[in-house]
């Protein structure tokens, strides 16, 4: 039968187990027999599976005008453009801040920015999504 493997009410993997051989499932986890739809990043609470939140799909590249535009409707434009005019920006960061069009969202620089401002890899994925839907 399908059992799924839950750690912390999360579901990690899906095996297959008859139920009765000797085998248990890793340490801090359950078995937990599941139907062909559940797999992992399935949540497991109260005796019921939970399928994940749907993913947008983040686009790879916005054009300067869309980040700016996203950064400005979040509230960060400013705390951006002070840190462009710092002495803590280096020159590098400051060109591509000034000429890069598309800006391409795993380059090191956009990460870097967004540690400056203290975002998460998901909050800078959320800005993408929306700078993507700005014409």
């Amino acid at each position: 039968m399908r059992t799924a493997i839950v750690k912390g009410g999360v579901v990690t993997d899906v095996v297959m187990w008859d139920g009765q051989s000797s085998w248990t499932p890793p340490a801090g986890s359950q078995a937990v027999a599941c139907g062909d739809n559940v797999g992992p990043g399935f949540t497991y609470a109260g005796g019921a599976f939970t399928a994940p939140a749907a993913v947008a799909n983040v686009p790879q590249q916005v054009s300067a005008l869309q980040a700016r535009v996203a950064l400005s409707r979040a509230g960060l434009l400013t705390a951006v453009e002070a840190y462009m005019a710092s002495t803590a920006a280096t020159a590098e960061t400051k060109i591509f801040w000034q000429y890069a069009d598309p800006i391409d969202r795993n380059h090191v620089l956009v990460k870097a920015i967004g540690a400056q401002l203290g975002l998460t890899d998901a909050q800078i994925d959320a800005l993408f999504v929306t700078a993507d839907q700005i014409s």
